[in-house]
């Protein structure tokens, strides 16, 4: 099973990368490629490859036994190591929060303001939100992994052949509970602002008057649906941290 969705994830991860390829061959000469909801794609690749990595190899390679060999007992590693794991698994998934919310707030502002929509989503903007996208969370996970009074080591189990992660009480508690309620709130808003903006394009779709604005509600009629099948992930994900 673990080779399985190990594959699975890989080739998923191939045809994202395809994706990200085409938007970038694309910007070249198309406008739409250019605007905002794509350039917010583009940053989001950054977060989702660094944890698809991080995931592989600190987390299944630890659980699987593919890093074993790397620790001995002993070893500063099994102190270090895991306090980093630990840091970059819940920093990323965090900034991976937040970037879906701001791809429900880009789809919201497009549905209620499509005639000033560019002048609001400009290059500033999108980079005040990833300056804010990507340090926020350091204050949530670097308090509980640089403090030494919490235990975050590896255990070595020589007859598996495996690492175990193990956390103290307290800090097992508190990255829970981040984690759950961070993806809970980034739910909860993002749920509420596509449920409003489908209300508006639906209205849209029913006063529309000519085939220019036809094509335009199409549009982002096609791109609010790629953002709410993101987000079906990150509500799965958030049923599972509850």
């Amino acid at each position: 099973l673990n080779t399985f969705l190990f594959v699975y994830t890989c080739i998923a991860h191939i045809l994202y990368l395809i994706i990200i390829v085409s938007i970038l061959y694309q910007r070249k000469t198309s406008p739409i490629m250019r605007g905002s909801f794509f350039s917010l794609v583009l940053a989001h690749y950054i977060a989702d490859v660094i944890y698809f990595f991080e995931f592989n190899i600190l987390m299944r390679g630890r659980k699987y036994g593919y890093l074993t060999s790397f620790f001995h007992e002993g070893s500063e590693a099994l102190t270090i190591v895991p306090r980093f794991s630990t840091a970059i698994h819940y920093y990323i998934k965090i900034v991976v929060y937040i970037g879906q919310t701001v791809f429900a707030i880009n789809r919201l502002t497009s549905a209620m303001f499509p005639m000033s929509y560019n002048h609001i989503w400009t290059f500033k903007l999108l980079v005040v939100i990833w300056f804010f996208q990507w340090t926020i969370p350091l204050a949530a996970v670097l308090p509980i992994n640089l403090n030494m009074n919490f235990t975050i080591r590896y255990v070595i189990y020589p007859a598996e052949g495996t690492l175990r992660l193990e956390n103290d009480n307290i800090s097992t508690d508190l990255i829970a509970y981040i984690d759950m309620a961070t993806s809970v709130v980034g739910t909860f808003f993002s749920l509420i602002m596509y449920i409003i903006t489908c209300a508006v394009v639906r209205r849209d779709m029913a006063g529309q008057v000519n085939r220019m604005c036809e094509c335009h509600i199409s549009l982002h009629l096609r791109l609010l649906t790629s953002a709410v099948i993101v987000f079906i992930v990150l509500s799965v994900n958030t049923v599972m941290q509850v």
